[in-house]
């Protein structure tokens, strides 16, 4: 596992498997505590790394927002590329 920071505030680990594929969980911080038995927000992710490195493809395994109990159903992917300049790539 492997941590990470956002200039936002949220903060989360990931961890990558030799074969590309793993798994991330973001943790929202909301600013208010959000009291006992709540949550203050989590995002789990599943994600495949491609293309030499220069893609990530990612998927919402589980959310549960902020002030919440349990998570919540969603349908929510997303796609990303690695743009400019790299020496390895050209």
């Amino acid at each position: 596992m492997t941590g990470f920071v956002f200039s936002t505030g949220e903060t989360g680990t990931y961890s990558l498997n030799s074969d590309c594929t793993g798994t991330a969980e973001i943790d929202l911080n909301v600013p208010v505590p959000p009291g006992s038995g709540l949550s203050s927000g989590v995002i789990k992710l599943m994600m495949v790394v491609t293309n030499g490195g220069r893609a990530i493809h990612t998927v919402v395994a589980e959310i549960t927002p902020p002030f919440t109990t349990s998570p919540i159903l969603n349908t929510t992917s997303s796609d990303a590329w690695k743009i400019g300049n790299d020496p390895d790539h050209e």
